[in-house]
């Protein structure tokens, strides 16, 4: 029975050897790609790593408000409201945040997308960066007079 690999070791009919491209094989992971292919996905690469440092950095940013926010109020409202007042902003976080959150995302983005089709999606996630960096500016401002406000 004849192998179906046997004429692989046939010559080649090509007619014009100058438009094939012919590429060293080395031990390289790397060898087989053009140097064009090589920057295009080194580039790739850094423009991925940069998008997950932002994403880190907005992580590490609420990772590092949240624990002193939670400090403030048990420091501000003494022991006998702190259950209270812990509940009543986990209640109004997971009712904005979680609830209200998608919901007014959505519908600014059924809203923008007549006008602007599929950027409606786009702008609207835009306008939802606007609650948390005002509540921000709030923590801000209510920062000035939490020691006058501590209860001991």
């Amino acid at each position: 029975m004849a192998s179906s690999y046997q004429d692989i070791d046939a010559p080649c009919d090509v007619t014009d050897a100058s438009t094939v491209e012919t590429r060293e094989v080395s031990d390289s992971p790397w060898s087989f790609y053009s140097r064009r292919e090589r920057g295009l996905f080194l580039a790739l690469l850094f423009l991925a790593s940069i998008s997950n440092t932002f994403d880190f950095a907005a992580t590490v940013a609420l990772a590092g408000v949240l624990p002193s926010v939670f400090a403030t109020i048990h420091a501000v409202c003494g022991n006998r409201r702190r259950a209270t007042a812990i509940a009543a902003i986990m209640l109004f976080a997971t009712l904005f945040g979680g609830g209200l959150g998608p919901l007014v995302t959505g519908a600014l983005s059924d809203t923008l997308s007549k006008p602007y089709g599929v950027e409606g999606l786009r702008y609207s996630l835009i306008v939802m960066l606007s609650p948390p960096a005002m509540s921000g500016v709030a923590l801000l401002l209510c920062g000035r007079c939490v020691l006058a406000d501590l209860e001991t």
